[in-house]
């Protein structure tokens, strides 16, 4: 039998209860955001010629030089970084479902925190490093004239800085656990 907080603290069991529409609603907000995306992503790359148009505007290509082969390879990569993004999703889900389950202030509880942390740590790793791949097979003759916010976007900072702060709130929860386990093993 698991032991939750809520089994210790009538306080953890009252947490539990003012958090349960958050968690939630960020399930289903996880589900709906990689879903959204996916099917925006396969939307906007189902039409050719508008994909090469907003590509030819946005970057100054000329139409004619994006191949098949090019379109195609930027589709896959962004497919990957959108199951990438669902898998970060999934784990935001375990989390908040551990959460429900009264799973708070715990180790499994910290350690799906640690989870998350990593999961957005790897869809910012992959977002940075597949951008080079889909400009190269996109358009050869961009890959050093695109500016460096081009490779490196605000947003991906942004997530990096998130996934850190999770990292070391899941860090400082395991440790907290861990200490209070201690505890009650004095008195």
């Amino acid at each position: 039998m698991i032991q939750r907080d809520s089994d210790f603290d009538p306080r953890a069991a009252a947490l539990r209860a003012r958090i349960g529409w958050i968690c939630k609603a960020v399930n289903v907000g996880a589900v709906l955001l990689t879903a959204w995306g996916i099917g925006l992503h396969c939307l906007a790359w189902s039409d050719r010629a508008h994909s090469v148009s907003q590509l030819a505007r946005q970057y100054q290509l000329d139409p004619a030089s994006v191949t098949e082969f090019g379109l195609r390879t930027v589709f896959v990569l962004g497919i990957l970084v959108w199951l990438l993004i669902g898998a970060l999703a999934w784990a935001i889900s375990r989390l908040t479902r551990g959460y429900l389950a009264g799973e708070i202030f715990s180790i499994s509880g910290a350690t799906r925190m640690r989870h998350v942390a990593f999961a957005a740590i790897a869809v910012v790793v992959a977002d940075i490093l597949l951008r080079p791949m889909a400009i190269a097979a996109l358009a050869p003759a961009l890959f050093g004239k695109l500016p460096l916010y081009v490779w490196v976007p605000p947003f991906d900072l942004l997530l990096a800085l998130f996934a850190a702060f999770v990292l070391i709130l899941a860090t400082i929860f395991k440790t907290a656990t861990t200490i209070a386990a201690e505890h009650r093993q004095f008195i």
